[in-house]
């Protein structure tokens, strides 16, 4: 400030208390702060005392990195279930929930979540990873939206489901590198019937969620499947299922489609929220990612790094960014392009 009395000085850590003072001294200003580092609160043994290990620094790459080794072995325990349910053995309303409740459980860091579910994907694993990623993303929305308790509990149990019915499709249509011709379009759409009648017979499970598993492919403009329904029609998890499942579809390979980046992943929500996705939930679920966006390094096309300051929702592929003291619009500076984010 012009007194010379300093807010905060460079690579200092910041209290609550020191971004209230900055914000009184700076109310008519924009400022952003990013939290670089995770903590740790695992346990460690030392002289056979168990002890809190304080303030160990972890890496975000290393919470993703830990977290995404949880959910491929969750993705395993999911096969299980699926197989049982598949079956029609004792697989319950009570195992769904404990591995729900486990699953949500797994880190309450949303950063850390969206952070694996934008840059990993469900990779090539279109049920069981697929159905974990869609779970997660749907929770989040529906936390979003503002949910209640209950109704977010069924909107994950539906979420987790919803491609079960995949499991008596022939693998070979999941996982084919061209283009699937008329008779295995056909049989790729039973899914959805597959999984209804599966779900339907869980015993004590609420009927909204097998509703979410059939209606999940159904868009508002009429143009879904199985039923061709339109907006008024198409229960409220639905519509949910719907977006998290078109992004996480967008954001992993899938047979001979390759992943898109994360950019465009949005992009395609963002498309597809005029007629085929609920525009509101769309636009909600956008908002929120594109928050997690900012205080991203990326690489540029030029070999610098940069960081991400603000996003641009006319143009995504292309925010403000902070690239060597310098604040750079990208929808204004075409000759420079982002190539990918660094973490």
């Amino acid at each position: 400030l012009k007194d010379g009395k300093v807010l905060a000085y460079r690579d200092s850590p910041l209290k609550e208390k020191d971004i209230i003072s900055i914000k009184k001294e700076k109310p008519n200003e924009t400022i952003f702060v990013y939290e670089s580092i995770m903590y740790s609160d695992e346990k460690i043994t030392v002289n056979s005392d168990k002890k809190v290990k304080p303030f160990i620094p972890k890496t975000l790459k290393e919470q993703v990195q830990n977290l995404e080794q949880k959910y491929n072995e969750l993705s395993m325990a999911l096969n299980s279930i699926f197989y049982k349910l598949k079956m029609f053995q004792n697989s319950n309303i009570k195992e769904i929930r404990e591995f729900s409740n486990k699953l949500i459980s797994q880190t309450k860091d949303k950063n850390t979540i969206i952070q694996d579910l934008v840059f990993y994907g469900s990779s090539n694993d279109p049920i069981y990873r697929h159905g974990i990623n869609v779970a997660l993303l749907s929770n989040l929305l529906g936390n979003w939206i503002g949910l209640k308790k209950e109704q977010l509990n069924l909107l994950t149990f539906s979420a987790l489901l919803h491609d079960i019915g995949k499991t008596r499709i022939n693998k070979e249509i999941l996982t084919k590198k061209t283009s699937l011709n008329f008779s295995e379009r056909e049989e790729y759409k039973d899914h959805i019937k597959h999984g209804y009648n599966i779900v339907k017979e869980i015993v004590y499970l609420d009927k909204a969620v097998a509703q979410g598993v059939l209606f999940h492919h159904e868009r508002l403009d009429g143009s879904g499947f199985p039923f061709k329904l339109t907006s008024e029609k198409i229960p409220e998890f639905s519509k949910i299922i719907a977006i998290a499942d078109t992004f996480d579809n967008a954001n992993s390979s899938r047979g001979k489609r390759k992943k898109l980046n994360p950019f465009e992943a949005i992009e395609l929500i963002k498309e597809e929220s005029f007629g085929k996705l609920d525009y509101i939930y769309s636009n909600i679920f956008i908002n929120n990612i594109l928050n997690f966006f900012i205080g991203k390094d990326v690489l540029l096309d030029n070999g610098e790094k940069a960081q991400i300051i603000l996003m641009n929702v006319n143009d995504l592929s292309r925010p403000i960014i902070i690239l060597n003291n310098d604040i750079i619009d990208l929808s204004k500076n075409k000759e420079v392009n982002i190539k990918e984010f660094v973490f």
